[in-house]
C-alpha cells in the first residue's frame, strides 16, 4: 500500500505569536518530527489549507522553516484564512492550473489524487469553486476515469453532523459529491477547515478529516459557538490500496517509551516480549 500523510489547519503566525495561546510553528515542528521519524517512507505530505492563521507574508516564512526538516516530498492547498498571493510569493513551486488556482494532480501507485483550491477571499468562512475550478476538475475526472481517486481541499462539500460548521462547507459541494458519486471506481475525499477528527461516507463517497495541528473543537452537534481545546497536534495517515483507503489518526506526543512487542505465535494467542524500563524511545 502507498502512505499519504495528510496534515491541516497549521494556523501559521509570525514568529513568537501565538494562536488562542497556542505556538503554532512547534506543533508543526512536533509533527514534522513524527513523520520524519515513523513515515518517511510516505509518497506525500499534504497540507490542507488554514496555513497561515492570517495570511501574513511572515507566516509563510515560518511555514517554509517548519517544512524544511521534513523528509516527505509536500503538496500544500489553501483555506480560508490563507491568502493567495502572499502565500504563492512564498511558495513558487508549489504547482498551479492555468487560472493560477493553487490546483494540481498526482498519481500515486495505482491512485489518482486531486487537489482542489476552495479559498473565496470574498466568502470569510465558506469555499467555493468558480466555473474555472469545476471545469479544471471535470477535466481530471476524465483523465482519470476508472481509476481510484482521491481528492484533497479544505471545505468540506459535506455536512459533518455539527451546526457549527454548517455555514462555513465549500458552498456548492454537492457539485463535487455528485460528480465523484457518479464516476466509477473509488473516491475518497480527504478536508481539513472543521478541527475535529471525523469520518464516514455521503451519498456512497466516503471521507475524512483531522483534527488538524493546532487548536481542536469539541464535537457537540448543536452547540451555536465553536469550544476549542488543547489536545495536542494530530495529523491523519493514508493507506491507499486497489481496494480502498485506510485512514489512521497519529497524536505525536513526542519520544515515548515502548513497553512491549508482540509476535504472532502458530496458537493465534501471540506471544508478547515486555521491555526494560530503559526500553527504546520512539516518536509516535
Amino acid at each position: 500500500m502507498q502512505k499519504i500523510i495528510h496534515v491541516t489547519d497549521t494556523h501559521l503566525r509570525p514568529p513568537g505569536e501565538t494562536v488562542v495561546g497556542l505556538d503554532p510553528a512547534a506543533r508543526l515542528r512536533a509533527v514534522v518530527s513524527s513523520i520524519n521519524q515513523n513515515h518517511a517512507d510516505a509518497a506525500l505530505c499534504v497540507l490542507t489549507g488554514d496555513l497561515a492563521d492570517q495570511g501574513e507574508p511572515e507566516a509563510y516564512e515560518a511555514l517554509r522553516d517548519c517544512l524544511a526538516a521534513l523528509e516527505v516530498p509536500v503538496r500544500l492547498l489553501l483555506g480560508n484564512h490563507d491568502a493567495r498571493e502572499a502565500f504563492c510569493s512564498a511558495f513558487p513551486a508549489q504547482p498551479r492550473d492555468d487560472c493560477g488556482f493553487v490546483q494540481s494532480t498526482a498519481v500515486i501507485g495505482d491512485t489518482a489524487c486531486l487537489f482542489l483550491d476552495t479559498l473565496d477571499e470574498d466568502r470569510p468562512g465558506e469555499g467555493f469553486l468558480c466555473d474555472a475550478r469545476l471545469r479544471w476538475l471535470d477535466a481530471q475526472l476524465r483523465l482519470f476515469a476508472g481509476k481510484p481517486l482521491v481528492v484533497f481541499l479544505h471545505h468540506p462539500p459535506l455536512p459533518i453532523g455539527l451546526a457549527w460548521f454548517d455555514s462555513m462547507l465549500l458552498a456548492n459541494g454537492r457539485a463535487v459529491i455528485d460528480r465523484l458519486a457518479g464516476r466509477p471506481g473509488l473516491a475518497h475525499v480527504a478536508f481539513g477547515h472543521v478541527h475535529v477528527n471525523t469520518s464516514g461516507t455521503w451519498h456512497g463517497v466516503s471521507y475524512s478529516a483531522s483534527r488538524g495541528t493546532c487548536h481542536k473543537v469539541l464535537s457537540n452537534a448543536t452547540a451555536a459557538r465553536a469550544d476549542y481545546a488543547d489536545h495536542g497536534p494530530a495529523y491523519d495517515l493514508l493507506l491507499l490500496g486497489a481496494d480502498g483507503v485506510c485512514v489512521h489518526s497519529v497524536d505525536p506526543a513526542g519520544p515515548t517509551r515502548l513497553i512491549a512487542c508482540e509476535f504472532p505465535t502458530e496458537d493465534g494467542k501471540g506471544s508478547f516480549q515486555l521491555f526494560e524500563r530503559e526500553g527504546e524511545q520512539r516518536w509516535i
